[in-house]
């Protein structure tokens, strides 16, 4: 059984995959890249994944973190492909993953 270190290594991992997806690239962009697009979705596909792993402890130690919201997001990506809302991918990829990239830092540090 994989521990939480693990589960945060791996979303460490998809946060910088993430960010390097989209240096340098725009809103437009993901719309126009299919490419692009695909490998944000799965990143944060995976991200909402290893959330959904991490012990009910290492939650409720950190309240802080939207955990739901990020399985939500997860959820959502998978079972809504025909009305994803691009905006709020991006919002959340440009937003939303380098303060959660903090954190998990933080914590493995």
């Amino acid at each position: 059984m994989r521990e939480d270190r693990e589960w945060l290594s791996e979303i460490l991992r998809e946060i910088d995959l993430i960010l390097k997806f989209i240096e340098g690239k725009t809103r437009k962009d993901l719309d126009e890249d299919l490419m692009l697009q695909r490998a944000v979705l799965h990143s944060m596909i995976i991200i909402g994944e290893a959330t959904s792993h991490l012990s009910r402890d290492f939650l409720a130690q950190h309240p802080s973190v939207p955990w739901q919201g990020i399985k939500s997001m997860r959820n959502h990506l998978v079972h809504s492909y025909f009305s994803l809302d691009l905006n709020l991918v991006w919002e959340t990829a440009t937003r939303d993953l380098r303060p959660l990239k903090t954190f998990i830092e933080s914590v493995l540090n």
